[in-house]
């Protein structure tokens, strides 16, 4: 489909991994190299487009480049994704999963620089989706000590030391 990545990945390569590889079905794939086949879409078109610029159009070089840089937002947007299944699947109807959209929501209202839900980032920002799945988690441990603080309070307000 493609010759012209032929001399780029290797025919000995491509003929071994297709002799050596079974079918599997098709859930998720984390690949690299990621600029094979037509796995391209508008966001990674600028990112390429950058690494041409920043190797002054060597088409190999911004290659390995694009693949180095883009292959961990690649896996990420995998586990994006499925987060975002089971999210809709099960967790709307959760009281403590609104209750975090809204803390979520407050937040960003009043650090709207520092405070970002992770569907704004993912969806209206260009962060990197390695670094907003990293920003969640810490943003998950803020609220985490959070809750435990608050919980701490109520206890020592309900049980006063005599």
């Amino acid at each position: 489909m493609f010759p012209d990545s032929i001399p780029l990945i290797g025919e000995r390569f491509l003929k071994e991994i297709y002799k050596s590889s079974k079918a599997l079905p098709m859930v998720s794939i984390k690949c690299s190299p990621y600029h094979v086949k037509d796995k391209v879409g508008f966001e990674d078109c600028i990112v390429l487009n950058d690494m041409l610029d920043k190797h002054n159009d060597d088409l190999e070089l911004a290659l390995k480049a694009y693949t180095e840089h883009r292959n961990p937002d690649a896996k990420a947007i995998v586990d994006l994704a499925m987060y975002n299944y089971v999210e809709m699947r099960k967790s709307v109807n959760s009281k403590m999963f609104l209750l975090r959209k809204k803390i979520d929501n407050m937040l960003h209202w009043i650090f709207p620089n520092s405070w970002v839900p992770l569907y704004t980032m993912v969806s209206f920002s260009r962060e990197r989706y390695h670094l907003c799945i990293a920003k969640r988690k810490q943003q998950d441990k803020v609220l985490s000590s959070f809750i435990q603080v608050g919980v701490v309070s109520v206890m020592v307000g309900w049980f006063p030391v005599v």
